[in-house]
């Protein structure tokens, strides 16, 4: 496994794309100091367009394509240009989202 920072303790929404490349999975986690996040999921295609990308929460087995935070997901990212982590708010404190390839 590859671990990587895709979000450091930002205090601010940020939206951040990483290269996909070769890679088929990521799980991510979602931590901090905030009281409330909102975590957005999406993808880029080959075309580059951004969609939306389903995810499954570890914990309950959930999907979605939002998350907050202590929360652990994975995605299938196999085939796509990128994956994006869209933090859209916080309140209280900082986000911070890592993960393994």
């Amino acid at each position: 496994m590859e671990r990587l920072t895709l979000i450091s303790a930002t205090e601010a929404p940020i939206k951040i794309p990483t290269v996909v490349g070769q890679k088929k999975q990521i799980t991510l986690e979602i931590f901090g100091t905030a009281s409330s996040a909102t975590v957005n999921f999406l993808c880029r295609s080959i075309s580059l367009a951004e969609y939306p990308i389903m995810g499954v929460r570890l914990s309950d087995l959930a999907t979605g394509t939002s998350g907050g935070l202590k929360e652990v997901w994975r995605f299938d990212v196999s085939g796509l240009s990128a994956f994006i982590v869209d933090v859209k708010t916080i309140t209280g404190g900082n986000v911070s989202v890592i993960g393994d390839w």
